[in-house]
């Protein structure tokens, strides 16, 4: 199981599920797609403190190499970027980004027994809102994967006003239930989601 599985299924409430939606559950997660970001990239490039002479040579980078590097980080630390220098600012905002709702959660509500995904699935909706908002795309990646759907609606129909607008290129959308009886209604903007090359849904 990777990093996001994990992330996720453990903020669910397993006790709540019967054992065929605690399979299927188990299933979907597991079988997501690897996202292109990780919150655990290995240092390969690390340098002993001794050895730097304080000289940003990474800003000086082709922003081509930028964008790049900007578009493999976590959400949240490519927005980080902007605040690093003016040249920064103009990359995240030029770069398409990927957005993993995991990577949104606070860190200390990872595997707490809180009933979702930390405290209150209502954190990870408004910072998905707030990051689809203040990009101006395009969204190389976007996954929705944390959230319980039935009971923000609303939110989705804006997510996917947002997407269509902004190119999302992949979407991979679970509805996060414990119930087999709650119903999601999927907003027909996502058939406007033109820009689309792969898409999963679940649940």
């Amino acid at each position: 199981m990777d990093d996001i599985a994990k992330m996720l299924v453990r903020g669910l409430d397993f006790f709540m599920m019967d054992g065929n939606m605690l399979c299927l559950t188990k299933t979907a997660f597991t079988n997501l797609p690897h996202p292109p970001a990780a919150t655990a990239a290995p240092l390969s490039g690390y340098v002993p403190a001794g050895a730097l002479d304080g000289f940003d040579r990474i800003s000086f980078l082709p922003g081509v190499i930028l964008r790049d590097i900007v578009s493999r980080l976590p959400v949240k630390d490519a927005a980080r970027t902007t605040i690093l220098s003016t040249r920064w600012r103009r990359v995240w905002h030029t770069t398409p980004l990927v957005l993993v709702d995991a990577h949104l959660l606070p860190s200390a509500s990872i595997g707490t027994g809180c009933s979702r995904l930390g405290a209150d699935p209502r954190d990870i909706s408004d910072a998905v809102s707030t990051v689809l908002a203040a990009h101006p795309g395009p969204f190389r990646c976007v996954y929705l994967t944390g959230t319980p759907m039935e009971t923000h609606a609303d939110e989705l129909a804006l997510w996917l006003q947002h997407l269509a607008a902004k190119g999302v290129q992949e979407l991979i959308f679970l509805s996060c239930t414990t119930n087999f009886d709650s119903t999601v209604h999927l907003p027909a903007t996502l058939f406007r989601c033109t820009s689309l090359t792969k898409l999963y849904i679940g649940f």
